[in-house]
């Protein structure tokens, strides 16, 4: 009964890690033309849209997603607990990785 169980588990993580996977995603840069709704309010979702090169796309904000900037940080940030990501690490002969940024969350915000 226990193994019984084990596999469905199993089978639900891995049907629900597909679904995730063929979820549609994309990366759009560019300027925001303009901000409809509660631009700057947190109690509703906001429309934004947003202009790139080859043309323009309108973009819903959830009221809980996360806003994120960038700013220069320093050493300081890097302490225990600290949540952080770091892209292309280069692996060198010692096994330790380098790396030449690494993104810090603050405030308990995780970097993606």
């Amino acid at each position: 009964m226990i193994q019984t169980h084990r596999l469905a588990l199993a089978v639900a993580v891995f049907a629900a890690t597909c679904a995730a996977a063929n979820a549609q995603t994309e990366r759009v840069r560019g300027t925001i033309l303009k901000a409809e709704g509660n631009a700057l309010s947190l109690k509703s979702s906001s429309t934004i849209v947003l202009k790139y090169k080859g043309g323009e796309k309108t973009i819903v904000v959830p009221a809980d997603a996360p806003i994120v900037r960038y700013e220069i940080g320093s050493r300081d940030d890097l302490r225990p607990g600290a949540a952080l990501t770091a892209a292309a690490a280069t692996r060198k002969p010692d096994g330790t990785l380098e790396v030449n940024r690494i993104n810090v969350g603050r405030d308990g915000v995780v970097p993606r």
